[in-house]
């Protein structure tokens, strides 16, 4: 009897599927809730979409944050109802937990990236120089250094941004967004140097010349800084875990020989 009913129930759920499958496509539901979840993304504040693209897009590199944010609330209400059913509020814990390591694995790689235009940017900066003084214009010359330096986080960087030139960006907003993007003072500094020789029809030789030199400076500052701290950082580690085992190690013979010549 179980042969037979096994096999029977096994096709009855591949047919359920299909059907379903089938619905939902004659339906068309996924375009439409694609277009309902743009249309709530849309009516929230400005303020509150650049504070949830910074947490889970930092670079702005997703045109569909809106589905990512209507997974996210879906998977939540769908634990706050599996928690309600079954008593257990580990499905929301779960949730959040997983919300919560998404926001920190994006931050931490936003972070990485960072530092890594900070290092390329003097490099940078010298041999955009050096193209300029050899008579390149500065967007070919961007061009040509970021094909040189290919590999690195900046160049791919001025490279969009090259590509958006083509497309017909102004100069001065397509350094702007990559300013935005990363959200750094030196960052900004460099765009901000680099539009207004741009507008002005100036050289930017020197400038950037001088900029490098203060960027590796400033460098230089932070990793002394950071040289200075290192110690203030290791006594804790050295109280809790390196002078108890020596005390262990140094005192632990005499305690033991004491407690045997008392016996």
């Amino acid at each position: 009897m179980l042969v037979i009913v096994f096999p029977l129930v096994f096709i009855c759920l591949l047919l359920l599927t299909y059907l379903l499958w089938k619905l939902w496509i004659w339906l068309a539901l996924v375009p439409k809730l694609d277009r309902l979840s743009e249309a709530l993304w849309r009516r929230l504040p400005t303020k509150a979409m650049t504070k949830l693209s910074r947490l889970f897009d930092s670079e702005g590199h997703r045109l569909n944050l809106h589905r990512t944010m209507s997974l996210w609330v879906v998977a939540l209400l769908g634990c706050a109802v599996l928690s309600l059913t079954t008593g257990q509020v580990l499905w929301v814990f779960g949730c959040l937990l997983g919300l919560l390591l998404q926001v920190s694995r994006n931050q931490n790689r936003f972070k990485l990236k960072q530092q890594e235009i900070v290092k390329e940017l003097p490099d940078f900066c010298d041999l955009l120089a050096m193209m300029i003084a050899a008579g390149i214009p500065l967007i070919p010359a961007m061009a040509r250094v970021s094909s040189a330096c290919e590999g690195g986080r900046l160049a791919s960087e001025i490279a969009r941004a090259n590509a958006q030139l083509r497309q017909g960006v102004p100069f001065n907003e397509a350094l702007q967004r990559l300013a935005d993007r990363y959200r750094l003072a030196l960052l900004n500094e460099w765009t901000g140097l680099l539009i207004q020789g741009h507008q002005q029809g100036s050289s930017v030789v020197t400038t950037l010349r001088f900029h490098s030199l203060q960027m590796r400076q400033q460098l230089l500052n932070e990793a002394e800084k950071r040289a200075q701290e290192a110690p203030v950082k290791l006594l804790f580690p050295l109280m809790t875990c390196f002078f108890p085992v020596n005390f262990l190690v140094i005192l632990g013979p005499i305690v033991l020989q004491l407690s045997e010549g008392g016996l």
